[in-house]
């Protein structure tokens, strides 16, 4: 992808405000992210660690938390999330 066009990209996501907006994710008793709430700020937020720190745990569980299809089946995509509760703050417009 030539530069201009990144460029292009990422200004349309700050000049576009976003119709629903991920505020906080919190867990309780997951495997591998314990129990904890993330605050995510405006904008995008990059997820980063090691190799098995946790990154993709995290991904699916916010898919799982927000997929109207998701089903246990899913959830054995990745062991870890067998255990434990997990759920997400978002914001539609104006509302929490």
């Amino acid at each position: 992808m030539k530069r201009a066009r990144t460029f292009d990209y990422w200004r349309r996501c700050y000049e576009r405000p976003p119709t629903v907006e991920l505020i906080s994710i919190s867990f309780r008793q997951v495997p591998l992210l314990g129990t904890v709430t993330l605050p995510l700020g405006k904008g995008i937020t990059a997820i980063t660690g090691l190799n098995g720190a946790g990154k993709s745990t995290l991904l699916h569980t916010i898919w799982l938390c927000l997929s109207a299809s998701a089903s246990l089946a899913d959830m054995a995509l990745d062991t870890r999330l067998t255990a434990g509760t997990a759920s997400v703050k978002l914001r539609n417009d104006s509302e929490s």
